[in-house]
């Protein structure tokens, strides 16, 4: 499974724990076998790389731009298609979006994330809630103009806002971010930002120490973040009920992705 994160700065200020947050969740993601490929961008300077060296060195160059950065986009691939190369590392520029996918597209024909993408024909709500529609699957999805407006969505997948030290936004594709980093504890249960409700939980790190941070968990929709990083639009999408699992119901080409990719997908990860 991918790794995908999006920070996003909401205060204008400098905030050194963007760059601890950003530090270990990409080592997170590796050392959890995400090493097909790497995309990260800072403030629209873009690396897309095989190399972890690099793509780490670029990332440890530059402390004082990511503690200072209004947008960082980032996805760690773990391949579930059989080609592995840099032509398929995730943070393709679509229309002046970077566009990068945790999670499975069903019915393509190189790569089920690139070809999803290509199929939106203008990034606006309406029409990214028709792919969405269209395209069986899950998974969270980002499409990112650093400069203008993010969109954040998903099909049956969930995906987790996180407000930290009241300053910036960490999105993230996987629960992995939990464990690996400290918020400021607001003493109130609730937070409103934009169309967001974060609320206060408790939890206890792996080191044993309580945690207090504020959350807002989404699934089966799409969110829309302004120029200024604030989540302005927030969009329910229902989909038709089809199980795809079950396997009388799935197409050909689901089948033949079911007995090719997947296993070969489990093959790497164990």
């Amino acid at each position: 499974m991918c790794r995908a994160f999006l920070l996003l700065d909401v205060k204008g200020e400098k905030d050194y724990a963007k760059y601890k947050v950003l530090v270990n969740y990409v080592v997170n993601a590796y050392d959890k076998e995400n090493r097909d490929g790497y995309f990260i961008a800072i403030d629209g300077e873009a690396l897309r790389t095989m190399d972890f060296k690099e793509f780490m060195r670029f990332i440890l160059e530059r402390e004082e731009e990511i503690a200072k950065a209004k947008v960082i986009a980032g996805h760690l691939r773990a391949s579930t298609t059989r080609e592995v190369s840099e032509k398929w590392v995730h943070g393709w520029n679509f229309k002046g979006y970077l566009c990068y996918h945790n999670g499975i597209i069903y019915d393509y024909r190189k790569h089920d994330s690139y070809e999803f993408f290509e199929g939106i024909k203008r990034f606006s709500l309406k029409e990214i809630v028709r792919r969405l529609r269209e395209k069986e699957g899950w998974g969270v999805f980002f499409a990112v103009n650093p400069k203008g407006k993010k969109f954040v969505f998903s099909r049956s997948h969930k995906f987790n806002v996180h407000l930290i030290n009241g300053n910036f936004l960490a999105i993230n594709s996987n629960d992995d971010i939990h464990a690996i980093f400290d918020t400021i504890s607001y003493g109130i249960e609730t937070i409103e930002l934009g169309v967001l409700s974060f609320t206060k939980y408790k939890t206890i790190s792996l080191r044993g120490k309580v945690r207090e941070e504020h959350r807002a968990s989404l699934e089966d929709c799409v969110l829309v973040f302004n120029e200024r990083n604030i989540p302005v639009k927030l969009v329910e999408v229902r989909f038709p009920r089809r199980e795809w699992w079950k396997k009388e119901e799935r197409s050909k080409r689901e089948e033949e992705w079911w007995e090719e990719d997947y296993n070969s997908y489990y093959r790497h990860m164990y």
